[in-house]
């Protein structure tokens, strides 16, 4: 795996280390490059090993192809085994793998001599600047420190929002106030509907606290998450406008708003805020910067409080507190306080910082890389400068076919054949792992992934790179036995007495699941020019 993102950084950055496992010739000559995995597509549905060795390129010409996976065979002369990263028995997610390099020892040093000789942090030390508002896809207010370009194309998104204003006083700014800032969302289909919002300032004083009547129908209330349900919002009497009107009669320009990943917030209220303080970034997760910690981890870590226990929701008044609570545990302290080194760096901001020739800021444009995927991709890849989310595989098509002419760098992920497999079950047994080929369910996603695959080709422009991976071999059985061995301890250290435990964990067991785990990291790529 380490290889192929070698490649791709080779491709599209000035990276100077080449790849070792296959001759690349004139690089500045390659105009985009599209990546995409496919989890489920493993080596013996190819008729091959599912743990080759030695591991070598094998031509197509060789190999037992489904006729249903033409689009494949027509396209790649060789299908590459790919290891993929791990160790004993934990597998190492595919974009973890892919799409963050290790940071050299000299990058480690300068972050780290960088860190220890910052200031002490002040709130206006937390304030994300222009560049990062950008990164996590923040409405971006006129009066933006660091707003150079043209204010109508940084800040249009529709005559619906608002900007927080400038209070003045003799014509000098009023002092800033700290607030808080949290809304509960539900979905109508997969748009994010506003159901609740509460602001608390530095006192832990609630200003604002109110259910919102939606403005679209639900589909999904996400009680789990928000703490809202149907009942709840039939007795709300506050409409959208009216509660982005309290909010702007709280919130001025002048003043610091604090919350965690307050882009969702902001973009489901349909305002746009000059100065924010945004927790998720500004504390680190344990594995760095390039991935976002929980809330309620970083309450519980450094505010020794507890939140978002109930199993009927969040609470948005307590995390508001949460966020200001953060906010100000940094004020005084080292401004790294709370943030660990990186090890790793995003891949799409090392390729973001090269222009189209390779040069770092120099000659031709600017590279771009964008990413279509299930979930949030914004959140997930901060530094991919597009991002589309999708409900299914023919979105994922749809989206690709919409970035793969405008970005120099395109991720992209189809799922269809990832779910008929069953690769990510964790309630799968070791009975129901049989050959895959054998499942029709199977085989009819392999179609519908052959028909997309035909669909995506076809629209790749000439002089790009397609990169087509799996990610892991076949995981079934690893996630069954983790599953049983799972089990086992529950149970085991529950104290139920041997002969009674419902199952058994024993030395062949752990010797099987070694070698699942191996199976489990021995995916498949193709690689090729157009």
């Amino acid at each position: 795996m380490s290889s192929l993102r070698t490649l791709i950084l080779y491709l599209n950055s000035n990276a100077a280390l080449a790849p070792q496992f296959l001759a690349v010739a004139n690089r500045q000559n390659v105009q985009r490059t599209l990546i995409l995995s496919v989890r489920g597509l493993t080596l013996p549905v190819f008729g091959l090993n599912d743990n080759p060795s030695p591991v070598a390129p094998i031509p197509m010409s060789e190999i037992k192809v489904p006729p249903h996976l033409d689009a494949i065979s027509n396209l790649f002369s060789f299908l590459w085994p790919t290891k993929g990263p791990g160790a004993q028995t934990r597998l190492v997610p595919v974009a973890s793998a892919l799409l963050f390099a290790p940071m050299t020892k000299a990058e480690r040093t300068q972050q780290k001599k960088d860190a220890e000789l910052g200031p002490k942090a002040s709130y206006d030390d937390l304030v994300l600047s222009i560049d990062e508002l950008r990164t996590h896809n923040y409405p971006i207010h006129p009066a933006t420190p660091g707003l150079i370009s043209d204010p109508a194309i940084e800040y249009d998104r529709g005559t619906d929002w608002q900007d927080t204003e400038l209070l003045t006083e003799n014509d000098t700014p009023l002092p800033p106030k700290i607030l808080g800032l949290d809304c509960e969302m539900c979905l109508s289909k997969t748009e994010q509907i506003l159901a609740r919002v509460s602001i608390v300032d530095v006192s832990g004083k609630v200003l604002l606290d109110e259910f919102v009547k939606p403005t679209k129908p639900i589909t999904d209330y996400l009680t789990k998450y928000s703490g809202i349900t149907a009942e709840i919002l039939e007795g709300a009497t506050m409409t959208f406008e009216e509660a982005q009107s309290k909010v702007l009669n709280l919130v001025s320009a002048n003043d610091f708003l604090v919350g965690h990943s307050l882009e969702c917030d902001l973009n489901v209220l349909k305002i746009r805020h000059p100065k924010v303080i945004d927790t998720a970034v500004r504390y680190h997760h344990a594995r760095g910067s390039h991935m976002k910690p929980s809330l309620k981890y970083l309450a519980e870590k450094f505010l020794n409080m507890t939140i978002q226990q109930d199993i009927s929701g969040h609470d948005s008044i307590d995390d508001a507190l949460a966020a200001v609570n953060l906010a100000k545990e940094k004020i005084g302290k080292h401004i790294s306080f709370g943030q660990f080194l990186d090890l790793e760096e995003s891949i799409f901001k090392r390729i973001s910082a090269c222009s189209s020739d390779g040069s770092p800021g120099l000659g031709g444009h600017d590279r771009t890389c964008a990413v279509v995927d299930y979930g949030h991709p914004d959140k997930s890849y901060p530094y991919a400068q597009a991002t589309i989310t999708c409900a299914d595989d023919d979105e994922v098509v749809d989206g690709i076919v919409d970035v793969l002419g405008s970005h120099d760098v395109v991720y992209a992920r189809l799922r269809d054949v990832e779910s008929a497999s069953r690769m990510s079950a964790s309630n799968i047994t070791e009975e129901e792992v049989t050959p895959l080929l054998e499942s029709n369910e199977y085989n009819v996603a392999l179609e519908a992934l052959n028909r997309r695959l035909s669909k995506i080709f076809r629209s790749v422009p000439p002089s790009s790179a397609i990169i087509l991976l799996s990610g892991t071999g076949d995981t079934r059985l690893f996630n069954a036995l983790l599953e049983k061995q799972r089990r086992f301890k529950k149970e085991y250290n529950a104290g139920v007495p041997w002969e009674s435990l419902t199952v058994k964990w024993t030395d062949d067991d752990a010797q099987s699941l070694l070698k699942a785990a191996d199976i489990a990291r021995s995916g498949l790529s193709f690689i090729t020019m157009t």
